[in-house]
């Protein structure tokens, strides 16, 4: 699946592989709606906003952070207002969802997310991958649940050799509204103010690109676009792996 700007950043969006948030000309995450997207800087700076260009061409972008986080169960399980009761959310990390990694077998991501969260609510089967995203394979594929969407391809890619079907993004949904998705602290994510994450993430950063716009990044390399950048706005879309935005 292929995320293009209008498809993550309206929303703003990343379309399968960059693409979804759940996100750039390719280059790969180093990139992430169409889905890899243009490598960011962070800035050093805890909690403050700084100003950055991304390049005018397609990028990918690779979410590779392994950033630990410690999901207190007892929130883990109120992950918004439209979660059924009882089921357990999706808790987004920097290098997977869960406890699916990305590299992770199709097959394997399938079953071991199924047992958990039930049956997917869309699958695309595979598609040819969009140009001019490079560096994620001939071929690609989403599985979405709720306001989860992600996305594998057939390689090569930097997670997988040519003709091994595995995980190489995740992304918001179109339509997101945060149920059934929690941050890696176990809490929610979309709709958060930028006021709220720095609280909860003092090293996140929160950045302007040129392609994607307002943007957050927490630890981890976990990305996505905000309504603006101050402290009164809030997280729309959510993404990591490789994406590719255009």
């Amino acid at each position: 699946m292929h995320l293009s700007l209008k498809h993550l950043f309206t929303t703003t969006a990343v379309a399968v592989v960059l693409s979804a948030t759940l996100l750039t000309s390719c280059s790969s995450d180093s990139p992430s709606e169409t889905t890899s997207i243009a490598t960011q800087a962070d800035t050093s700076a805890v909690g403050t906003v700084a100003s950055e260009t991304a390049p005018d061409s397609a990028a990918t972008e690779t979410v590779a952070g392994t950033t630990a986080f410690v999901v207190d169960p007892t929130t883990a399980t109120a992950a918004g207002p439209d979660q059924e009761a009882g089921k357990a959310p999706f808790v987004l990390k920097g290098n997977g969802v869960d406890d699916v990694k990305f590299g992770d077998d199709l097959n394997a991501v399938k079953e071991t997310l199924v047992a958990k969260h039930g049956e997917p609510d869309e699958d695309s089967g595979w598609n040819d991958q969009q140009s001019p995203c490079e560096g994620l394979g001939t071929k690609v594929r989403s599985l979405v649940w709720g306001d989860l969407s992600l996305e594998f391809s057939n390689g090569p890619t930097e997670f997988g050799p040519a003709n091994s079907e595995h995980l190489i993004a995740y992304f918001s949904a179109d339509g997101v509204n945060g149920s059934g998705v929690v941050a890696p602290d176990g809490q929610p994510l979309i709709d958060q103010t930028i006021a709220q994450l720095k609280l909860r993430f003092p090293t996140a950063t929160f950045t302007r690109n040129e392609i994607a716009g307002p943007e957050f990044r927490l630890p981890g390399d976990i990305l996505g676009s905000v309504s603006g950048l101050a402290d009164t706005d809030t997280v729309q879309t959510f993404r990591a792996g490789l994406i590719c935005i255009d």
